[in-house]
């Protein structure tokens, strides 16, 4: 059996949440320069030389290194072009460079230089900034009116960040990936932001093993580093908590009409969160499609969180887009009941994380209706 209902949502854009906790990242410095923190390399069309240098004992092969380094560099190409980064109003020279040509050799003509393993007077200069790093990364020089830098990426030897742990060990899957991931981010001109691979603590995490898997190869996590308004939509996630609860099947009850059969599989589908948005609810009876037409009142979405991300620096302007967390309410019918809704974008709610989460508010409070998780 296959249910079809259609809900009709009114959003008004209110005033944002705060932003995540976050500090400057990228070259390790407290410095008050306008490029501090910025894209090292400007002009979507410019290519960035790179070259590679590992020691002996770094724990990795060169070559295997090398397959990780690719790896991550196409890994951020395809999210600043799946999450429209480069889309915006401003001059064509106000976009992330982030096409790549590697280097057979390192010749000091490179404009970004891995360095694997090594511990000689620059690098030892360089982590003097820093509390024992697992890896960082360093410009060394930057021309605003080219909108063109130079710097390195350095990452430490296997094992000896804490030698009781025998951390990191380069050879355990994709962490090597993961690590160098965060450091291509702030060459991206990306600041540190909880809950994705640009977390503060990415080092702590990996250790403990809370980031695993997949979630070593991607950049948005537990939340969306760009929640992007006008791209195509598909989160999984659970109705109510998720957790089986008599309050989920409450929910589910609400929304569709009748009781759940089996277990409960939701997402959140569809062309844009503005545009053509389809909370699906399934369960072993079928499917229940849910439309959601979203109508702000008076003024395009504003970016108040105040994490820059894909922060750009020319001799003439200064321009950063930001980590994006907002509630935004709303009104709906559904199962012929007219329903108060919110939508919290990027935000923590009663302990659950998501990109996206939606609520029903009745009785005086707000209660989760759907909340996309991590898979």
């Amino acid at each position: 059996m296959t249910f079809l209902k259609y809900i009709s949502i009114v959003f008004v854009v209110v005033a944002a949440q705060g932003a995540f906790a976050g500090h400057e990242g990228g070259n390790g410095t407290d410095n008050s320069r306008a490029e501090d923190g910025s894209a090292w390399f400007l002009g979507e069309g410019n290519t960035i030389k790179y070259c590679l240098e590992a020691t002996a004992d770094f724990g990795l092969s060169q070559q295997a290194a090398g397959v990780e380094i690719r790896a991550a560099f196409s890994t951020w190409a395809q999210y600043i072009q799946d999450k429209k980064v480069n889309q915006s109003p401003f001059p064509t020279a106000l976009t992330i460079a982030h096409k790549t040509l590697e280097m057979t050799a390192c010749d000091g003509t490179e404009d970004l230089k891995f360095e694997l393993g090594f511990d000689d007077d620059e690098i030892k200069k360089f982590k003097s900034k820093y509390e024992n790093p697992t890896a960082f990364a360093e410009r060394v020089q930057y021309d605003k009116k080219a909108g063109w830098g130079k710097g390195i990426i350095w990452v430490s030897k296997a094992r000896v960040v804490d030698p009781n742990m025998g951390f990191p060990e380069w050879t355990d899957d994709k962490l090597l990936r993961a690590i160098l991931l965060h450091e291509l981010g702030h060459v991206y001109g990306v600041e540190h932001i909880q809950g994705t691979i640009m977390d503060s603590n990415l080092s702590q995490l990996l250790e403990k093993g809370d980031i695993k898997g997949s979630l070593r190869t991607r950049i948005d996590g537990a939340r969306d580093l760009k929640f992007c308004w006008d791209c195509e939509l598909n989160y999984s996630g659970v109705i109510g908590f998720g957790v089986g609860a008599d309050e989920d099947v409450k929910v589910f009850s609400n929304l569709v009409g009748v009781n759940p059969k089996g277990k409960i599989v939701a997402k959140l589908i569809g062309k844009s969160l503005w545009s053509g948005a389809i909370l699906k609810i399934s369960d072993d009876n079928g499917s229940t499609d849910l439309p959601i037409t979203i109508e702000p009142q008076g003024q395009s979405p504003s970016f108040e969180s105040n994490i820059p991300i894909f922060k750009m620096v020319t001799d003439t302007m200064t321009y950063s887009q930001k980590n994006d967390a907002r509630v935004v309410f709303g009104n709906a019918n559904a199962n012929g009941k007219s329903l108060n809704l919110v939508v919290e974008i990027n935000s923590s709610s009663e302990g659950a994380i998501g990109p996206v989460i939606l609520k029903q508010v009745k009785d005086g409070g707000a209660h989760m209706v759907f909340r996309s998780i991590v898979q």
